[in-house]
């Protein structure tokens, strides 16, 4: 595929440029030459100063090659006027009634955020409130407490009132006509009262416009402007993110930095972290209006200034190659658990993530999170979205946290060597049963399985058959204070630097709550316990130990030009966020180990005759009795001088075992080869 060039397209778009400002200039030609033909008397006529905004262009957003991820296009907005607030129930009842039968007549119902229901198991129709988003749950919740219902009305109750304290029956809709009639009503209520814009429908149809201002309804506002194109559908939404109107949390924020009310701004993701970059600088146009509302004269007092491009460390191509791949290794878990007879085989694997790093650097070249959904029918996608008890939109690369299970063994294993705890050589029998304490005797995996042992084990064998007996031993000798130490770090628990939002985890130790005991320890050493970590952390942590224990900030932000050119504006920075105390002889110990897991250990099956050397640690951790263990694999590649860390994480994936297939697909399209 041939790169793109931004100096093949440039021309064309600034052809096109010029030509709207020149259809512009002619328009203000002619705009003042019908002035100058008019009656004298008009000229004795009171003009007055019409100051209108010409909203920026927002930036586009690339991949690390150059690849349009988004952009912007021309399209139709409805919305709620300004003067909303100052209209009668009756007017805005009126507006609703609108609105909802015209989405409905063209084939896309008004889905509200709020009203999702569901019936419990003693058959009461409730409101999911689980299904809202976070403003929608306040915003009832608010609804709630003013009238005075109870915070855990039915369905029916909530309903009910609503319909009547808006009047709604008034409008003689009945069935589903009455119920979207009142989502709108309801919807307008809670944006007047919390001071924030309401758009009903984005893109809108030529149809759609039609049926919105044939009645040239008061309260509705439809405006063309500039919307979000995305060119890959369905690909890394996660990542990219949404773009709205200024959300209610966010109103005193934006207003500080001079956003008006009506702007456009980035909800989450790529879109909100570079926020700044993207958004732009609005122009100005005057027009001298006289006393008919004729506009005499026009010009641009300030041109609008499009945003920058934004450059994501994301390449495309490698991203659609993880959420493929992460999505086929979940359904064949999925089916292979359906068809066991043994329950914990994964027939419940549903969800998971899959990152790609550069170990060097840290960039992120993918970020898949698995289900996903749509950027492009998101608004129509997100009753079904918030009802999925799988949660698509949760971005559980950044945002999900899991037990890193035995992948954790790293941190042990570097502390147990640097602390002199263990050298390279030295041995630790497995007996099976851990029996130094009385009260807590865990056991090795092997031996629960099948009542087997390790027998003698050094720090790479142990590594290798991920050995809990092992790492018990040197756990208990560490103690948690130093397996801590070590975790902060690696940067567990903490962010990795990454400019969208994320969630920090949990590291288990003392500090995480208020009791601790020397069974806690034993737990935590071998990443059980209350580790909680994301599947970044993890990318970030094992690349730091393939590394050699510099830890760098991760991101996604690789620069930003100017709109349309490669003129650089900025450029990441790269900063260290911590070094790991690591002797050569460590790494190599540490390098050793991860090699015997694929060529001899639990991944040996899955990277059988894959082109390149690979390194890993599988991991598997227990969620609950009822349920398959979530699964793990950190894998990187080439072995020698690696330039990707992979991590694989199925909720409920059964062993880590299954999680490396997805990895060894993703390694396979980062080096090009055919699977």
């Amino acid at each position: 595929m041939k790169r793109f060039s931004w100096r093949r397209l440039a021309p064309c778009l600034f052809f096109f440029a010029a030509l709207c400002v020149i259809v512009f200039r002619l328009a203000s030609l002619q705009l003042g030459a019908r002035a100058e033909g008019t009656d004298k008397n008009t000229a004795s006529m009171a003009v007055r100063e019409v100051r209108k905004t010409i909203k920026a262009a927002r930036g586009m957003i690339v991949d690390r090659n150059g690849k349009i991820l988004v952009t912007t296009k021309e399209s139709t907005t409805a919305a709620l006027a300004e003067n909303a607030k100052e209209m009668s129930n009756e007017e805005l009842r009126t507006l609703s009634v609108v609105v909802a039968q015209a989405m409905r007549a063209q084939g896309t119902p008004y889905e509200t955020t709020t009203f999702y229901t569901k019936t419990t198991a003693a058959g009461n129709v409730i409101i999911g409130t689980e299904y809202m988003g976070p403003k929608a749950s306040r915003r009832y919740a608010a609804f709630l407490e003013e009238h005075g219902l109870a915070a855990y009305s039915d369905y029916n109750t909530v309903m009910g009132y609503v319909l009547n304290y808006f009047g709604m029956y008034e409008t003689g809709l009945s069935g589903n006509a009455l119920l979207e009639a009142t989502y709108v009503r309801y919807d307008i209520d809670r944006c007047i009262h919390d001071g924030v814009g309401k758009i009903f429908a984005e893109d809108c149809s030529a149809a759609l416009t039609a049926a919105l201002t044939e009645k040239n309804t008061p309260g509705l506002t439809i405006s063309t402007s500039l919307s979000r194109q995305y060119l890959y559908p369905g690909v890394a939404s996660h990542l990219l993110g949404r773009t709205g109107l200024i959300q209610a949390d966010d109103l005193a924020y934006y207003t500080e930095l001079g956003y008006p009310m009506d702007a456009i701004v980035g909800i989450d993701g790529a879109e909100r972290a570079f926020e700044t970059e993207l958004c732009g600088q609005d122009g100005v146009l005057v027009q001298l209006v006289d006393q008919s509302g004729t506009v005499t004269k026009q010009y641009i007092e300030k041109e609008p200034v499009a945003g920058k491009t934004v450059w994501l460390t994301i390449d495309i191509d490698l991203q659609k190659a993880a959420e493929q791949a992460l999505a086929d290794n979940i359904a064949q878990i999925r089916a292979q658990g359906e068809q066991s007879e043994e329950s914990g085989d994964g027939e419940d694997c549903r969800a998971g993530a899959l990152v790609l790093m550069n170990p060097q650097n840290f960039e992120i070249l993918a970020a898949a999170s698995y289900p996903s959904f749509d950027l492009t029918t998101f608004s129509k996608d997100y009753a079904a979205l918030s009802a999925n008890e799988d949660k698509p939109y949760l971005n559980r690369a950044l945002g999900g946290t899991y037990e890193p299970g035995s992948t954790f063994k790293v941190v042990t294993a570097t502390a147990a060597l640097e602390e002199g705890i263990v050298t390279p050589e030295t041995e630790i029998y497995d007996e099976g049963i851990y029996t130094f304490y009385e009260d807590f005797q865990p056991r090795c995996w092997l031996y629960s399985y099948g009542r087997a042992t390790h027998g003698l084990e050094n720090v790479v064998g142990a590594l290798r058959d991920s050995c809990n007996y092992y790492f018990f031993e040197v756990g208990r000798q560490l103690g948690i204070d130093r397996i801590v130490k070590y975790a902060q770090d690696y940067g567990l628990g903490q962010a990795s630097g990454v400019e969208l939002s994320e969630s920090v985890g949990n590291l288990a130790g003392v500090k995480s709550r208020g009791s601790w005991t020397a069974g806690d320890t034993l737990q935590a050493a071998i990443g059980q316990s209350e580790h909680l970590f994301t599947p970044v952390q993890i990318a970030s942590y094992f690349s730091t130990a393939v590394n050699g224990g510099t830890r760098r900030d991760a991101h996604f932000y690789l620069r930003s030009t100017v709109f349309f050119t490669e003129e650089e504006t900025a450029a990441h920075e790269s900063r260290i966020l911590s070094e790991v105390p690591m002797s050569e002889q460590t790494h190599t110990v540490l390098m050793q180990g991860l090699s015997e897991v694929v060529e001899r250990g639990s991944a040996v099956r899955i990277f059988r005759n894959f082109p390149v050397g690979v390194g890993g640690k599988t991991g598997t951790a227990q969620v609950g009795q009822s349920q398959s263990p979530n699964a793990l694999f950190v894998g990187f590649a080439p072995f020698d001088e690696p330039r990707v860390v992979a991590v694989s994480v199925l909720e409920h994936g059964a062993s880590g075992t299954n999680a490396a297939v997805s990895v060894r697909e993703l390694f396979a399209a980062y080096f090009g080869f055919e699977e």
